[in-house]
């Protein structure tokens, strides 16, 4: 089976999970979507306040898709680096940007 190979690719790249979503809009989740955004509740990415109509319909971003593979990585860093000078720096960012090492991936 198709998605069989697909996960199997997944996990031989890396990524933690894979799963896959019908491509179809999310007229549901509309009302939610926009009260966030008029309410700024993105924990400060404005980017995602943009292109809400392809974010809410995949179709409009890639036309024809039928389904979505998501993937899933974790950044996780089992060692803490040493909080000197009285600050300290997120796991997440210890090492390479984790949208290009999952961009370079995918």
């Amino acid at each position: 089976m198709i998605r069989t190979s697909i996960r199997d690719a997944a996990a031989r790249l890396g990524f933690s999970q894979c799963g896959f979503a019908r491509c179809e809009p999310l007229e549901d989740l509309r009302d939610l979507y926009r009260s966030l955004v008029a309410d700024d509740r993105f924990a400060s990415l404005p980017y995602l306040a943009r292109y809400e109509k392809q974010r809410l319909d995949p179709d409009l971003l890639l036309p024809g898709a039928r389904t979505v593979i998501c993937v899933t990585m974790s950044y996780f860093q089992p060692r803490l680096i040493p909080a000197e000078n009285n600050f300290i720096i997120s796991r997440y960012a210890y090492g390479r940007d984790y949208h290009k090492l999952m961009q370079d991936r995918i």
